[in-house]
């Protein structure tokens, strides 16, 4: 993977019916303060773009709260839009 991914912290409301997943890209710092889209892929093949900003590190969150559902979610570079996306699949229990 170009960009560092991966789910930070994944917890339990208080009714247990959602889960909430904090998803992390970390672009470093020729990323800072640039707009990255989150491409997330619903299980009946909708799909939902979430534009953030990265932090002065460079680092974009996405948080999204789900039920019994598996997600992709795909985020490009910033810096070169042709770069290879990172995409990764994270199942809400």
């Amino acid at each position: 993977m170009d960009a560092g991914t991966y789910v930070s912290d994944r917890t339990s409301d208080v009714n247990k019916a959602k889960t909430t997943a904090t998803i992390k890209v970390d672009f470093g710092v020729d990323c800072s303060n640039q707009a990255v889209t989150f491409d997330v892929e619903l299980a009946n093949g909708t799909v939902v773009y979430y534009d953030r900003t990265a932090d002065i590190d460079g680092i974009a969150t996405l948080s999204l709260s789900k039920r019994k559902t598996t997600v992709l979610v795909t985020v490009e570079s910033c810096t070169d839009v042709a770069a290879v996306s990172t995409t990764k699949s994270i199942t809400f229990k």
